[in-house]
């Protein structure tokens, strides 16, 4: 009988995951230029930048737009109007791009103790919110989930991350709390592909697969 149960139970959880799976919102991409790109350009090799713009969740459907590369996205943003999202996301990006430099400069992109840090990049870091230990009960701005819809364990997001360290890889959902807008990158020190995640207003998002970003989360910035 007990194991008759625990099989169904088993059963029924995998029946679970694949209905979520089944359920997963639609997607529409959208290149700079506003035509309507093939989702299968998220499988390709190049470093490229996602951005979330909007949900409508009567359709539940994402529309997202997309860059080739960091060159691109940042031309599009620059040529947006003042205050408007794009804007600020570039603003902290350049910022980012700088405290990046820094790092690589000092031979820190490769280290997982940021005690281990140059003063330098140390410095940066503190002047922008980072170098708080993984247990830290310090202001976070969200938190990440091993699994989707916001299930098993999780992460805290806090204002900069350059390495998630015992997380790298495994980020499946994540709930923001209280900000605009957060970029997740898939190495470290925010390096290689990224996904800006506006708020939209909802700050929920409950399964990373669906921009083709699920566990490959290794770093993060508040954008604002």
């Amino acid at each position: 009988m007990f194991i008759f149960l625990l099989i169904s139970c088993q059963k029924k959880e995998v029946q679970n995951e694949r209905t979520i799976e089944k359920e997963s919102p639609k997607l529409i991409l959208k290149n700079k230029n506003d035509e309507v790109l093939a989702t299968d350009v998220l499988n390709g090799d190049n470093e490229y930048v996602i951005c979330v713009e909007n949900y409508d969740k009567k359709k539940d459907r994402y529309v997202v737009r997309y860059f080739a590369n960091e060159a691109e996205f940042e031309n599009y943003a620059a040529q947006q109007p003042e205050n408007t999202v794009y804007r600020k996301a570039l603003d902290k990006f350049t910022k980012i791009k700088e405290l990046r430099a820094t790092a690589t400069r000092n031979g820190d992109i490769f280290k997982d103790d940021p005690q281990l840090f140059s003063n330098e990049t140390k410095q940066l870091l503190e002047e922008m919110g980072g170098l708080q230990p993984e247990n830290s009960s310090a202001r976070g701005v969200g938190l990440l989930y091993d699994r989707t819809e916001f299930r098993g364990r999780s992460y805290p997001l806090i204002p900069i991350n350059p390495n998630y360290r015992r997380f790298r890889n495994k980020a499946e959902s994540v709930r923001m709390v209280g900000i605009s807008a957060v970029a997740l990158c898939d190495l470290r020190w925010f390096r290689g592909t990224k996904i800006f995640l506006f708020y939209l207003p909802y700050g929920s998002f409950p399964d990373l697969g669906v921009f083709n970003f699920r566990n490959k989360a290794e770093s993060n910035f508040e954008v604002f």
